[in-house]
């Protein structure tokens, strides 16, 4: 599945025409717009604690090496996110793996650490796992689990919005979070971490929901994983840094303010501590649920983002 097949599949016409606008504001001829907006993660992972995972095209890190390798010296856990951003439940075994082999290459020749993986569009089969069984990665996250928490907001949009959030969800097919325990499990000899949703693209270019009603959203999921237990791996794609960053502050402090605590943690440290063998308690140091803040970074400038149209 290219590009284009998947924005008509999952907008519309109308809302792929509203799309070009919104990418004009997101991504410029040169990286210099993603660039200031992976600077404010960075000021945020600093400053706020979010130990951010952020996987990464390797065809992306092929282009922008410089700006890809500030982010691990800045402290952000970097993983594989495919070799070029496409479906890869639409290749073979031996295909996904010869893509993911080269992410890796790339990946070492340009002195960048990784632990994980997540599949572009989130869309996996068990061709794609059993690559990164062999491969030998720590942690996968592809797997989405939905938290039906909207029904509040669904009086108040417009029916043209609400249809735009739909369309996406059953491309995602996610796992009801209401019907199974949120939380990471070992998988052979890598643990896979589920993502939450809704993330930030569904919230804001589907729902268009206002900025105060993201932050309850998102609070709202927080509290229930917090009374459960259970992990809230909270996706925000990089180029909306700017524009969430004051929701994004907001879940941070309502994490701070619990007793006993949330432990925020990295993807790559949360497999580490799910993957012991001799662990007593579900999470660390007394936590009682844990959060984690990631997303993918497949473009830095407009033509990267295009080429993938072409799967490039």
């Amino acid at each position: 599945m290219n590009l284009a097949h998947f924005l008509l599949n999952s907008r519309g016409v109308r809302n792929l025409v509203l799309r070009a606008n919104s990418l004009l504001n997101r991504f410029g001829f040169s990286p210099a717009k993603m660039e200031n907006s992976l600077n404010c993660g960075i000021e945020m992972n600093q400053e706020l604690g979010l130990k951010l995972s952020l996987p990464v095209t390797a065809i992306i890190l092929e282009r922008h090496p410089e700006i890809i390798r500030n982010l691990q010296d800045k402290g952000v856990e970097l993983a594989v996110h495919g070799y070029v951003h496409t479906d890869y439940t639409e290749l073979s075994r031996e295909k996904q793996l010869e893509h993911f082999e080269h992410a890796i290459k790339i990946f070492k020749k340009q002195g960048i650490r990784f632990r994980g993986f997540r599949a572009p569009y989130v869309k996996w089969n068990e061709d794609t796992m059993a690559a990164i069984h062999e491969l030998g990665f720590l942690w996968e996250s592809s797997k989405t689990v939905m938290w039906n928490v909207l029904d509040d907001y669904e009086a108040s949009l417009p029916k043209k919005n609400w249809e735009a959030y739909k369309k996406v969800l059953k491309l995602y097919n996610p796992v009801d979070a209401f019907a199974h325990p949120v939380l990471p499990e070992i998988k052979g000899n890598f643990v896979e971490i589920p993502l939450s949703l809704p993330d930030d693209e569904m919230l804001v270019d589907r729902l268009h929901l206002p900025q105060e009603k993201i932050k309850e959203v998102w609070q709202k999921i927080l509290s229930l994983t917090y009374e459960r237990g259970e992990l809230f791996t909270l996706q925000v794609h990089p180029e909306r840094f700017p524009f969430l960053r004051e929701e994004i502050k907001s879940v941070i402090e309502q994490a701070r303010m619990y007793n006993p605590k949330i432990w925020i943690a990295s993807l790559d440290e949360i497999a580490r501590w799910w993957g012991k063998k001799e662990k007593k308690t579900r999470w660390p140091n007394g936590a009682r649920s844990c959060l984690s803040i990631t997303g993918d970074i497949d473009a830095l400038t407009l033509f990267d983002f295009f080429m993938r149209i072409f799967g490039k």
